[in-house]
């Protein structure tokens, strides 16, 4: 199976340059826990909890048949760790997939890197199509041993309140009548 050209925008769009050496952050004194900020195009930053860390995702992509995906990169101290966020809008499921390890890691002296290019062909086993819905990507997923979870709101929710970001966000933007922005509306009445 071929990945078709809409996710492959949305991972082109994340992949980010190896980090070449491990220099963790120094403290800052003056930083604080601030609220998320969030984009017209459900783009993120600002969703970290504490110094040394930074939670952000890339803008929200059409990868068709009502579906949205994202990337979602965290990096702390000397790591960058990213997963994939697939929305689809018209059954309002979700699935988040965590990138497995890079071979070999490119942060010299820190953990390895989680990379999404390492979790897609050629590099990695998810295929992505056109067609794939959320029951077929966890499949994918559980068959390759990829960490993920289908409960995306589970996951968020153990963020502090002004950290949490909407995995329906997208739907509300490029499908406004579909159940998914439905839930983009109740999630963010009560976050």
């Amino acid at each position: 199976m071929q990945m078709s050209p809409a996710y492959a925008a949305v991972i082109a769009a994340a992949v980010t340059a190896p980090a070449l050496a491990c220099e963790p952050p120094a403290y800052d004194p003056a930083w604080r826990d601030t609220r998320i900020a969030v984009g017209a195009d459900c783009s993120f930053t600002g969703a970290e909890a504490f110094p040394g860390q930074t939670i952000s995702a890339s803008r929200a992509q059409d990868v068709g048949n009502g579906r949205i995906g994202q990337v979602v990169t965290t990096t702390q101290a000397c790591g960058i760790y990213q997963s994939l966020l697939v929305t689809d809008c018209g059954s309002g499921e979700a699935i988040l997939i965590d990138a497995p390890e890079g071979n070999p890691p490119h942060s010299l002296g820190g953990a390895p890197d989680r990379e999404i290019k390492d979790l897609y062909a050629p590099r990695g086993k998810l295929r992505l199509t056109a067609g794939s819905d959320i029951a077929q990507l966890a499949g994918q997923a559980r068959t390759y041993g990829y960490r993920h979870t289908t409960d995306v709101a589970s996951r968020i929710n153990q963020m502090k309140n002004k950290n949490r970001y909407n995995p329906f966000c997208g739907c509300a933007v490029l499908y406004p009548d579909s159940a998914g922005a439905a839930k983009a509306g109740r999630v963010a009445k009560k976050g």
